[in-house]
């Protein structure tokens, strides 16, 4: 883990890595004890946050890209074998 943390993003794993896995799953302990109906409530809105997160990076990606975004890549202008 500490390579592959170490070289891809440059996080060292140190204890707080191991402090903030800790506490995660003392909170999804915490959650599971409180019940399904809290679990469940808790995981919808983790689910949705996920979601507009995704969304707003596809669409930050699509302004980004200008120009270059055309709807040609969805023809079949590019396919190189005949069928």
């Amino acid at each position: 883990m500490s390579s592959v943390t170490e070289a891809e993003f440059h996080w060292p794993f140190t204890a707080t890595w191991i402090i903030c896995m800790i506490v995660a799953a003392l909170v999804i302990a915490g959650l599971n004890f409180r019940g399904v109906v809290v679990s469940a409530g808790t995981g919808t809105v983790l689910g949705a946050l996920e979601i507009l997160v995704f969304v707003v990076l596809a669409v930050w990606l699509i302004i980004k890209a200008g120009s270059g975004n055309t709807g040609s890549v969805f023809t079949l202008h590019y396919a190189t074998i005949k069928g």
